[in-house]
């Protein structure tokens, strides 16, 4: 086999066990974006979410010893996301105490 031949085909197979990599790395990019996306919802939408009973927490003056980083996701905040969507219910508001 020529020299060429014998080049051009290891460069050839040494394509295609990169293209190979590259299409597992995109397989285990979508699973890990999927769970991302998971545990994001999980904690910032629907009725009663963590970022929402936090929110509520905060209202009714308890203070932690840190401070609640805020959630980006694609350059905005999750919780003004959220918020726009009415996803976050607005704090509930202290009643009178029957007399």
């Amino acid at each position: 086999m020529p020299l060429r031949s014998r080049s051009a085909g290891l460069i050839y197979d040494k394509l295609v066990g990169v293209v190979e990599a590259l299409n597992a790395v995109g397989a285990k990019r979508g699973e890990t974006k999927s769970a991302f996306d998971t545990a994001l919802n999980r904690l910032s939408k629907g009725q009663g979410n963590a970022l929402s009973q936090v929110k509520r927490l905060e209202t009714m003056g308890v203070k932690g010893k840190k401070t609640m980083p805020a959630i980006r996701m694609g350059g905005e905040d999750v919780e003004a996301l959220a918020e726009e969507a009415g996803e976050l219910p607005a704090p509930a508001l202290e009643t009178e105490q029957s007399e």
